[in-house]
């Protein structure tokens, strides 16, 4: 337990990188997409169209039956995390894990604990955050007082 977590809490502002907008009917965009979108300096719409082109080739190609029942529609199935990796890799991300089976939290979505990159798309519980300049950007407060654990994050390709 951390001495004040409202110290540690990520910062966060409001961007939904254009979901509004959109003409999209869902009450709310998917977090992976927006997240997706923003670290990428796209629209959401764009982004959409490209994870779900590549999710119908996954779901069509993938041998799960558990994959296959649930499908490629992004407002059902969300967008499979084998979808969203193979996408940042085309793009030249490059991805850190931190957590390894049974080895415990050991990087929260905190801002004195993520590495001191301009940009980062950090991997939690079923969810992509964007951070950046240490200020997560997304629909809702990502970080749960900073105790929201970090599977890994990727970074952008060298310019």
């Amino acid at each position: 337990m951390y001495e004040s977590e409202t110290e540690v809490a990520m910062p966060w502002v409001y961007n939904d990188a254009g979901y509004k907008g959109s003409g999209f009917r869902y009450k709310h965009g998917n977090q992976v997409i927006i997240a997706l979108a923003i670290a990428t300096d796209q629209r959401y719409t764009a982004v959409y169209h490209e994870i779900y082109r590549r999710q119908c080739d996954f779901v069509r190609k993938t041998r799960s039956k558990r994959i296959k029942e649930r499908g490629a529609a992004i407002e059902d199935a969300g967008v499979w995390p084998q979808v969203s990796k193979q996408y940042l890799l085309d793009l030249g991300w490059t991805w850190t894990p931190v957590m390894a089976i049974g080895s415990g939290t050991t990087m929260h979505l905190a801002y004195d604990e993520l590495p001191d990159e301009v940009l980062l798309i950090t991997s939690v519980s079923k969810n992509l955050v964007t951070v950046i300049n240490g200020v997560a950007q997304t629909v809702s407060d990502p970080s749960r007082d900073g105790s929201r654990a970090v599977y890994g994050y990727w970074t952008p390709p060298q310019a």
